[in-house]
């Protein structure tokens, strides 16, 4: 029996897929909130496997979460952690502005929102925000919390997971949010061999051991990233695919641990 230690929120919709009877048949898994590690954070064996998801969902600031995360890695620095051993870096990648700023070259043209200097149809998108909350169509009040991307004519729109290296080879067809309508998953479909080839190069410029990718295709038959959820919620994902990817992360943990 293995050891897993989740760092969450209580806002983890995703979290009850870490107690499946399969998980459970090999991991001993216990859940500490970023709300009480800034207080203490725990003291994990040195073969604890330890996984600090997404800080963000229930409001922590960056600092908070930077403190939480540092206190965490001083009390365990011999504990593997998911995601490689700079906890607070992953976590900060949760930040548009950051994800732009590494991968920029794939995704639609992004500047922040008090310096927008973008021409044409524009979309407002939270630096930090979860399931697709976060996003106006008009300019948002809170401007220094705000990226703004050109607004793209979307023809289709994919969830891609990647676990370990591997991409997944069933992706989510979603439905972009619009002013009226909600993002929403539609069904799945194998990932198109083009968004395959599309997201290659991108898997090399992050270390990260689970990942989605939200992908569109224009109109025009151009290929965006939207947006890189290191710390992805994966309901959907299981429910359309019946495959919890959080058990193959854990899986490659055991055939292949990191070093």
């Amino acid at each position: 029996m293995r050891d897993l230690a989740i760092i969450t929120t209580k806002k983890d919709i995703s979290l009850p897929l870490f107690f499946s009877k399969e998980i459970q048949e090999e991991w001993r898994v216990t859940v500490s909130l970023y709300e009480d590690v800034q207080n203490e954070a725990p003291r994990f064996s040195a073969a604890t496997l330890v996984y600090c998801r997404d800080p963000f969902t229930t409001g922590l600031s960056q600092e908070s979460a930077k403190q939480s995360l540092r206190s965490l890695l001083e009390r365990n620095p011999q504990a593997v952690f998911v995601d490689g051993a700079d906890p607070v870096a992953s976590a900060l990648f949760e930040d548009k502005w950051r994800q732009y700023q590494a991968c920029g070259h794939f995704m639609p043209q992004t500047c922040l929102a008090q310096e927008d200097a973008l021409e044409g149809v524009k979309i407002y998108k939270k630096r930090i925000s979860s399931r697709s909350r976060g996003i106006a169509f008009a300019p948002p009040r809170e401007a220094g919390e705000y990226i703004v991307q050109e607004r793209l004519d979307i023809e289709a729109e994919y969830r891609v997971i990647e676990v370990r290296g591997v991409l997944l080879p069933t992706a989510l067809v979603k439905r972009p949010k619009t002013e009226n309508a909600t993002s929403t998953v539609q069904g799945a479909r194998a990932l198109p061999e083009d968004v395959k080839a599309f997201l290659a190069p991108i898997r090399s410029l992050h270390g990260f051991d689970l990942v989605g990718y939200d992908v569109c295709r224009t109109r025009a038959g151009e290929l965006f990233v939207l947006e890189i959820n290191r710390s992805p919620q994966i309901n959907a994902y299981e429910r359309e695919t019946g495959l919890n990817p959080f058990r193959l992360l854990l899986q490659s943990f055991v055939d292949a641990p990191a070093p």
